[in-house]
């Protein structure tokens, strides 16, 4: 179980590869200098930013679905992108 203060309001474009998060505190107002994480699930590096004055951090070249923590002192948050239906497999013609 995760309680926190943070609330993420998150903007996901799996399919460019772009995380925009929006980060307020208990109040409902941005908070600033929040350190934020995320990884795609298709590899690559974990990126890290702080959160600006408006309580937003963007990222480019996540690949796959992205997992994101925000940590602010004790406060931390966590966010993962839903889960993509399964894609239908291709029938192999003539093949038993």
């Amino acid at each position: 179980l995760l309680r926190t203060a943070l609330d993420l309001d998150v903007w996901n474009e799996e399919e460019h590869g772009l995380v925009r998060v929006a980060v307020r505190n208990e109040k409902g107002e941005p908070a600033p200098k929040v350190h934020v994480k995320v990884v795609g699930s298709d590899g690559g590096a974990i990126q890290g930013a702080d959160t600006d004055l408006r309580g937003i951090a963007a990222f480019e070249g996540i690949a796959g679905r992205a997992t994101l923590i925000a940590q602010s002192g004790a406060q931390v948050a966590f966010w993962r992108a839903p889960q993509q239906a399964a894609r239908p497999r291709s029938e192999n013609k003539g093949q038993m």
